[in-house]
């Protein structure tokens, strides 16, 4: 009797830990060129979880930078690179930039429209 509470409380335990595994990540590929992002404007949720796919279409480097997600991330020409970030939780406009001198005065800035 003793043998079967246990073995029942292990299968209990495991059934619910099933559903508690890695939050997911939403890909958002963004494309990097003079002086543009693609896209410009990116929905998100409140808490959600994305992973910005940053490519450098262009032939200048550029620096991806989002003081309100706290990232940043420099994409030399020809490359692609990654960053994670977790949505804020106050609903609003976050911005983000190329901050090279002279390309965000070049419009290279978009927003993130928390829902």
């Amino acid at each position: 009797m003793r043998y079967l509470s246990l073995l029942l409380l292990i299968i209990t335990i495991s059934l619910l830990t099933v559903g508690c595994g890695t939050p997911k990540v939403r890909e958002v590929n963004i494309s990097l060129t003079e002086f543009s992002f693609t896209p410009a404007q990116i929905e998100a949720r409140s808490g959600e979880r994305l992973r910005l796919v940053l490519t450098n279409a262009g032939k200048l480097s550029h620096r991806f930078v989002s003081e309100d997600l706290k990232a940043s991330r420099d994409i030399a020409p020809g490359t692609t690179e990654t960053v994670d970030v977790i949505i804020p939780g106050n609903k609003g406009s976050y911005a983000f930039t190329c901050d090279v001198p002279g390309h965000e005065q070049a419009g290279m800035r978009g927003q993130l429209e928390v829902k």
